[in-house]
């Protein structure tokens, strides 16, 4: 929470959630790890911004820190509404938990393939 209330105090509109699967967000099984799930949920998270009337849609950005750095770069590829990103504390993955996280072998692949 720490990167939220610094950037309210420097002028942003913050919105931090849990992702599907964790926290105080529902969906089974608990603690499930999906990347293409949590990619989802940002663009979820921008649609609720851009309703807003206090929002300006050209200037959403994304903050991800620690393994959110992959799924923040995942939703700006996504996403053409994510203006900007900036990561902190990259944990990037590795073969296993790319596999883990993308689901299957095929979405590893495709992930590499597009990364050319």
């Amino acid at each position: 929470m720490q990167y939220v209330w610094r950037l309210m105090r420097e002028g942003f509109m913050a919105l931090a959630f849990d992702p599907r699967f964790h926290g105080e967000s529902g969906g089974e099984p608990r603690r499930h790890e999906s990347g293409a799930e949590k990619v989802k949920d940002i663009q979820s998270a921008v649609d609720h911004l851009i309703a807003r009337p206090d929002v300006d849609p050209s200037r959403v950005y994304v903050l991800g820190v620690c393994q959110g750095v992959n799924w923040a770069i995942e939703s700006a590829i996504a996403d053409s509404r994510v203006r900007a990103i900036s990561v902190v504390a990259g944990h990037y993955l590795t073969p296993e938990v790319a596999l883990m996280c993308l689901g299957n072998q095929g979405n590893v692949d495709a992930k590499i393939a597009r990364s050319r």
